[in-house]
């Protein structure tokens, strides 16, 4: 009996833990901002320029229960002008 309460805090402890967890996903560089330009067949990637309010450096996400976070950074601040759309 004793052994069975201590299985089932042990395995409580864990997924408290796992529960909680936060997880790097992704890093990446600046200067790297690219833009799809086209129609139908043509169609190719053509590098967008230093436009830091929108080169994501770093893609992360959590978990909390059933819960779950998705948080992306960029390089600069984000602008709130009106001629701006993201």
């Amino acid at each position: 009996m004793k052994l069975w309460k201590s299985s089932i805090l042990v395995l409580v402890l864990i997924m408290l833990i796992l529960s909680s967890m936060s997880v790097n996903a992704e890093s990446d560089s600046t200067g790297d901002v690219y833009y799809f330009n086209g129609v139908d067949a043509d169609v190719i990637w053509k590098l967008y320029g230093d436009k830091e309010h929108i080169d994501v450096t770093d893609a992360s996400f959590s978990i909390s229960g059933s819960d779950i976070t998705v948080s992306l950074t960029v390089s600069d601040s984000i602008s709130n002008h009106q001629k701006i759309k993201y």
